[in-house]
């Protein structure tokens, strides 16, 4: 008896998955909940541009007051 138990358990719970997960990302129309929208708006596109500049800067400027901390200023 256990036996059967145990397999409709797992039967329901792979329905249950296919339900739940598996169907909704399978949609054409791109609502399932997996799937990342395609298009970005071009503002946040040059907001990530000017914080990789603004990380580029901070690291050169790391960098800078490293060597110049060490013992002669030498690298």
């Amino acid at each position: 008896m256990t036996g059967y138990l145990q397999a409709a358990i797992t039967v329901a719970a792979l329905a249950l998955m296919y339900l739940v997960c598996i169907r909704p990302m399978m949609r054409k129309d791109g609502s399932g909940s997996c799937h990342a929208p395609t298009g970005r708006r071009p503002e946040i596109d040059e907001q990530i541009r000017q914080l990789r500049e603004e990380v580029t800067v901070l690291r050169h400027e790391a960098e800078l007051r490293r060597s110049a901390s060490r013992p002669g200023g030498e690298q």
